[in-house]
């Protein structure tokens, strides 16, 4: 699986990766370069709890950098700038709970981080959510969670 990964990443060359629903409980810096390559010498990580979650995002320190980081119980925020440019924006990368009520606290984490940011903010990942019954497989809809989303 980890070759894959690195093919992937190595194709695409991004400055910034971020992978969502990790599942695992620690990582070293060596499974990061394993994984990623070795110019991705610099990350954050949100571990997964037993066998759900898990978050990591890491960086080419030759074209951006990131820092500040916020890692909450469903994701992780940083501050991105690039080298040698000016500006900066926010990133959160999720990988979103699976319980209902967990949700709802979720969301109303995630609108704290985004109040307490200044700037651009880019927010991506697994939000384990839909907002169209078109998304979802089967019946159940709980529409709550989909309008608060």
């Amino acid at each position: 699986m980890r070759s894959a990964v690195r093919s992937v990443i190595s194709a695409a060359a991004p400055s910034i990766v971020c992978l969502q629903e990790t599942k695992v409980a620690h990582i070293s810096d060596s499974t990061v370069l394993d994984t990623l390559g070795s110019s991705f010498e610099d990350y954050f990580f949100l571990p997964a709890s037993g066998t759900c979650g898990g978050v990591v995002i890491a960086w080419r320190r030759s074209h951006v950098s990131l820092s500040n980081p916020l890692i909450g119980e469903h994701h992780i925020t940083a501050l991105v700038s690039p080298v040698g440019g000016c500006g900066h924006w926010w990133l959160t990368g999720v990988y979103g709970p699976q319980d209902d009520e967990a949700k709802l606290d979720f969301l109303a984490d995630l609108h704290d981080v985004h109040d307490s940011r200044i700037g651009p903010w880019l927010l991506g990942g697994d939000f384990n959510m839909i907002t169209s019954a078109a998304d979802k497989n089967t019946p159940n809809l709980n529409h709550r969670i989909m309008n608060r989303f």
